[in-house]
């Protein structure tokens, strides 16, 4: 009855003897509709015409690759009379051990997908965030986002630190360079650890200042961030890498006397940048690794001068970045004044401290000059007696970013 459907199809199959009877071991794959998709053979050799030699043939590389149905059997295609006798004809079905797979567009819509037939489904799509199926927005734990509309559902709870970008943009409006781990800015801690509470919005150790308490004194190069529990109810926070690159250094406390104890070293991808993260209970990299912005590499802890609980519980974050001279320097991680440094924007600035200085400058230029046209609008405003309190608060926020920026430029000119 499959003569007329298989008229014209060329049926791939194996063969090895033509003095062999003409019988094989059939198949064909069709897809859910029963529309014909492939078909193979495998015809019988001559090893079973001796009296008590049994041949086993099989076909073992069938893969479907979508859903549908197969049809297996066993033919004598011989024009005489030959007798074939075929015997424990079985058919194995082997699952994958894919479940599902799903192909996104950058800002994560979905253009390709599998589900098996049956199976659990997975809730957790786009970036690993769990989809509500009655709205369609991704679960990011600070904020939802809508893939359909490439926004964020609320606004950025800390948008008046960029108020230059709308506070409903997702990654810059540039998914392929930047991650939202959580929908806020990234920092080496997230905003919330749940036995201690909200970190703390500014640092409880400053970059630069000369700690005499030790022996011998020393200048401390980096920050200390905190949660606000105090003491040690955020030791096993959580500790996210700033940008991506590789991990070039993972050294355990009870491997060195140093006040440091355990900590990891991430360079960037053009190797003129390096983060540090010390004092960690628990690290999960290791060296060589490849990491990416916001990637978990560790727990907060108090570890130091080979002990594990040398220290009140906190993270100690430094950015290291390559002078004119080759060689690297620590800078302030806090130059901007109300955050850290975002050391991936630093990397993707340019290949350089000299670009990046050269980058923030324009961009100092450009915000003076805007600054400069918002505040004659203003007066001219305020001479007609006009509401001018929303454009006040632009000004005084464009001033603060201002600030910010010659503030990260002029610790990096430093090192030039």
């Amino acid at each position: 009855m499959f003569d007329e459907a298989l008229s014209g199809i060329d049926m791939s199959g194996k063969g090895n003897s033509s003095t062999a009877p003409r019988a094989f071991l059939n198949y064909i794959f069709f897809d859910q509709e029963m529309n014909y998709v492939r078909a193979g053979f495998l015809k019988i050799t001559t090893a079973a015409q001796r009296v008590g030699v049994y041949e086993t043939i099989s076909l073992n590389d069938i893969v479907a690759d979508r859903e549908g149905y197969i049809l297996a059997y066993l033919s004598n295609e011989n024009q005489e009379a030959v007798n074939v006798h075929f015997d424990d004809f079985m058919v194995y079905h082997g699952k994958t051990n894919v479940v599902s797979t799903q192909d996104y567009y950058p800002f994560g819509l979905i253009f390709g997908s599998y589900q098996r037939t049956a199976s659990t489904p997975n809730n957790y799509k786009f970036n690993g965030k769990e989809l509500d199926s009655n709205t369609g927005w991704h679960q990011y734990g600070t904020r939802h986002y809508d893939a359909s509309i490439a926004r964020w559902i609320q606004i950025d709870p800390v948008g008046d630190l960029m108020h230059e970008w709308s506070p409903y943009n997702y990654n810059y409006n540039n998914p392929v360079n930047y991650i939202d781990p959580d929908g806020a800015i990234p920092w080496p801690i997230r905003k919330w650890f749940i036995k201690s509470g909200f970190r703390k919005a500014t640092p409880d150790g400053v970059f630069g200042e000369r700690r005499i308490g030790y022996r011998p004194s020393y200048t401390h190069r980096g920050i200390d961030l905190n949660f606000s529990g105090g003491g040690d109810t955020d030791r096993g926070a959580a500790i996210l890498s700033t940008h991506g690159g590789k991990v070039i250094e993972v050294r355990k406390f009870n491997t060195h006397k140093n006040s440091a104890g355990t900590y990891v070293k991430i360079q960037g991808p053009n190797g003129n940048i390096q983060t540090v993260y010390m004092h960690l209970d628990e690290v999960s990299v290791e060296e060589g690794d490849q990491v990416t912005e916001g990637q978990v590499i560790g727990k907060m802890g108090g570890s130091g001068f080979g002990k594990k609980d040398a220290h009140t519980s906190h993270l100690h974050f430094e950015i290291i970045v390559k002078d004119a001279d080759g060689k690297f320097q620590q800078i302030d991680p806090w130059a901007g004044g109300d955050q850290p440094v975002d050391a991936q924007v630093l990397i993707d600035r340019g290949a350089s401290v000299e670009n990046i200085v050269s980058s923030l400058d324009s961009q100092s230029k450009s915000l003076s000059n805007h600054i400069g046209s918002q505040e004659k609008r203003l007066a001219r405003r305020e001479a007609k007696g006009k509401d001018t309190s929303r454009l006040k608060g632009r000004i005084s926020r464009n001033k603060k970013l201002l600030e910010q920026t010659n503030n990260v430029r002029d610790a990096l000119s430093g090192l030039l």
